[in-house]
């Protein structure tokens, strides 16, 4: 995919120019930019969007920052269609992306203030944008 600019960074993820001004301070996966040129690449999109999700839910992000940060890289290596099928898991003990096989997400919870996030629909979401369509129905 290509790259973009901040301006259509915030735009695709619906993140305001604020939030993305502290995010780009507060996270290093989302890189300072410089000049006009478009420098975010679709895994930045990705990470902006759940982000703004979880902020969404009512989680800061500066106290889970080295968590994201770290899930962040793990998406980067990751092609979009592997994030798909992909759980992201956020508790006290850590983060992780789990698969989901068949709709379900195997993984041990021992912290009561566990967050499951699923990457397919946020991803169908940032396509629907970056295609120009209206998002994508949901199956309910």
């Amino acid at each position: 995919m290509s790259a973009f600019s901040g301006k259509q960074a915030r735009e695709l993820t619906e993140v305001t120019e604020e939030e993305f001004k502290h995010w780009r301070k507060v996270l290093s996966g989302v890189p300072a930019l410089v000049g006009k040129r478009p420098k975010l690449r679709y895994s930045h999109l990705i990470l902006l969007s759940v982000v703004k999700e979880l902020t969404q839910l009512g989680l800061s992000i500066s106290p889970i920052r080295s968590q994201i940060e770290r899930i962040a890289l793990e998406m980067e290596t990751k092609p979009p269609a592997d994030l798909k099928s992909q759980v992201l898991v956020l508790s006290g003990a850590g983060a992780a992306l789990k698969t989901a096989s068949s709709g379900r997400v195997q993984f041990a919870v021992d912290d009561p203030a566990t967050v499951f996030l699923a990457m397919g629909p946020i991803i169908a979401r940032l396509d629907g944008r970056i295609q120009g369509g209206s998002e994508p129905m949901l199956p309910f």
